[in-house]
């Protein structure tokens, strides 16, 4: 290091002439350096590697990603807007707890395309869209349960009542 340098028994000329020559060597090896280090950060950064890391589920081709982004955007958004009726149903449920209601909602739905709704965007959509009846049901079944907790609770509370 540096300070080494400075506390060896040598001139100042010489100590000039050494920092010359490893800057020198330092510029002459940076493209090397830096294409390691490009490599390696693509290396973390590919689908194949993200994949295989289990980051993501699949690798979505080009040619179809628009239409794959399309639907996964409607999905979650209707995913979500179904889930915050949920919690306003039950503010006691959890977000995990609604996502396993929801996805058992659309498990014991009787609609023809309900087998694979949870696992495919686009159907999960038009599932959601048709079965508007059957989720408003479960929403006040949900909302019945949450009442009834609220009256045991408060009747536990005070034995007097």
């Amino acid at each position: 290091s540096s300070r080494v340098l400075w506390t060896l028994a040598v001139t100042q000329a010489e100590k000039d002439a050494l920092m010359q020559r490893i800057k020198a060597r330092e510029q002459l090896n940076m493209p090397a350096y830096k294409n390691v280090a490009v490599t390696f950060a693509d290396l973390h950064d590919t689908p194949g590697r993200m994949k295989a890391k289990n980051v993501i589920s699949a690798v979505v081709e080009w040619r179809s990603s628009r239409s794959f982004f399309y639907w996964r955007l409607k999905r979650r958004l209707e995913e979500d807007a179904i889930k915050a009726k949920i919690t306003t149903a039950d503010p006691a449920l959890s977000f995990e707890k609604a996502t396993a209601l929801l996805q058992k909602w659309v498990a014991e739905s009787d609609a023809p395309s309900a087998a694979q709704a949870w696992s495919d965007d686009r159907t999960f959509v038009q599932w959601a869209q048709t079965s508007q009846d059957h989720i408003a049901y479960n929403l006040e079944s949900v909302r019945e349960e949450y009442v009834k907790t609220q009256i045991a609770a408060l009747f536990k509370d005070s034995p007097d009542a």
